[in-house]
């Protein structure tokens, strides 16, 4: 979108969403890289992206691959290494990084900088199996959970015990909770007077005792150097970065208190995000990890409606940032699976099958998220849901998040493409056929969102790719409407 369009569209909306704002004013600098001007690379810095690693060669993040031929290393505010080896020797799959640099394309950019820091680097309190995937773990007054996704290294979870130094990166929810992405093991044991730290949302400040905490976790900062902040102390509910000693299980002492900014300045031509909606207004103002996001009649919501986006949803963002705040351009879910029908089978065992969607079994955990309903239990048989999940097989699909809500026959299919007969206009995603002979010209869809006949939808489909089919249900049969490629 032209910086033209997007700078009209922040006047207009900007005395709208300041008052929603918990992380955005009143802090004296970004917390980061100052925003726009030449990274070390010599890249002038025209974006930032935030999201887990999910791969190497060179690196990418939220689904761009990144140049990392010339970028900067920082690991904890140190600048550890330039260009590709750095890259792959100072980082891992899994980890939560920011890239600084530019987009050149869709889905390429290069990076002038790449910044790691962990959510908390402590010793483990507790251990506790919540199911076959789930395992919630302490560290350091965090709640941690990790599953089969969750990155270990130096030690698998199972050689992991109490008293063990973890490193642990990964993605906060509105309750704080940690969703490990990735977990490093440190060391057996937390040595005496050792260095820890942790960054999290300042609660409970005390300005005359100078303590505060972060989840369980006291903080003393009497003799910490505090900055960032627009004055001698720390700011309720603004994130921040805190570095010193453990005295005790439940304290920490202070050396440092440092204002963390997520996108590490306050605006930039281009910002993407990967987060857990931690408030929710409206589908116009909202919050995704600490990052308030706005949108107006310009967004793109990409298979998103309002009620996708409730608290806990995990959803993908792309805008410009202004004064801290995102205006959307797109709108995503970061599941790449959904499913919506009436329930035909279960709950059995936590897992849930769906009428019209045979054979297609969805498997419910300790980490999924309910809403319009408290749990499992208030789900049965006629009951019309919406899932939110990731395939884990041909026909498995683990739930990240399951909304109860009225029926009216609407049944939705979000998967990738197993296999395809074009001549007969059927194809197959997580298990189910799709016979697409009942969709009209005219409603097959194309990546691009415009129209396409059936021939050029089939045609340009692959194995791999993600469709989107939508039907009615009639009894116990599908009729499929609509369908189209991303």
């Amino acid at each position: 979108m032209a910086a033209a369009n997007r700078s009209t569209r922040v006047h207009g909306l900007l005395f709208a969403v300041v008052p929603f704002l918990l992380f955005g004013c009143g802090d004296s600098g970004s917390g980061g890289t100052a925003g726009g001007g030449i990274g070390g690379s010599g890249i002038t810095v025209s974006a930032v992206s935030v999201g887990s690693v999910a791969s190497f060669g060179s690196i990418i993040v939220n689904d761009v691959e990144f140049d990392t031929t010339n970028a900067e290393v920082v690991v904890e505010g140190e600048v550890r290494g330039t260009g590709d080896a750095a890259v792959t020797s100072l980082l891992s799959r899994g980890m939560v990084v920011r890239v600084e640099g530019r987009l050149d394309g869709e889905r390429t950019g290069t990076a002038a900088r790449v910044v790691f820091n962990d959510n908390v680097e402590g010793p483990v309190e507790s251990i506790t199996t919540l199911d076959t995937l789930v395992t919630e773990l302490v560290v350091m007054g965090q709640t941690v959970r990790v599953d089969d996704r969750t990155v270990f290294q130096n030690a698998p979870l199972g050689a992991i015990g109490v008293g063990n130094v973890l490193e642990v990166s990964g993605l906060v929810d509105e309750a704080g909770t940690i969703f490990a992405s990735y977990v490093n093991k440190k060391s057996d044991s937390l040595t005496p007077s050792a260095p820890v730290e942790l960054k999290g949302i300042v609660q409970d400040l005390n300005t005359i005792t100078r303590r505060f905490t972060i989840n369980s976790l006291t903080i003393d900062y009497t003799t910490a150097t505090v900055s960032g902040f627009s004055g001698a102390d720390p700011l309720q509910g603004r994130l921040a970065e805190i570095k010193g000693r453990l005295i005790d299980p439940d304290t920490l002492v202070a050396t440092s208190v440092v204002f963390e900014n997520e996108l590490g300045r306050d605006d930039i031509d281009t910002a993407e995000i990967e987060g857990f909606v931690t408030q929710f207004t409206s589908i116009s103002r909202f919050a995704v990890g600490t990052v308030v996001i706005a949108t107006d009649g310009a967004t793109v919501f990409n298979d998103v409606v309002a009620e996708d986006l409730g608290v806990g949803t995990r959803l993908k963002i792309r805008g410009s940032l202004n004064s801290r705040i995102v205006l959307a351009d797109e709108v995503a879910l970061a599941d790449k699976v959904k499913l919506e029908s009436d329930v035909g089978l279960g709950p059995q065992g936590g897992n849930l099958s769906l009428v019209g969607l045979s054979p297609v079994v969805v498997q419910t955990n300790a980490s999924t998220k309910f809403t319009g309903v408290d749990d499992l239990s208030q789900i049965g048989v006629g009951s019309h849901v919406k899932i939110f999940g990731r395939a884990t097989g041909s026909s498995s699909v683990i739930a990240t998040k399951v909304l109860e809500k009225p029926g009216g026959g609407t049944v939705v299919l979000k998967g990738p493409v197993e296999s395809k007969d074009q001549l007969l206009r059927l194809l197959w995603v997580l298990g189910v056929e799709i016979n697409t002979s009942s969709i009209l010209e005219g409603s097959f869809f194309g990546k691009d969102g415009r129209p396409v006949s059936s021939y050029e939808f089939f045609s340009s489909l692959q194995t791999g790719d993600t469709v989107n089919a939508r039907g009615t249900l009639v009894g116990q049969v599908v009729t499929w409407n609509a369908i189209e490629s991303e």
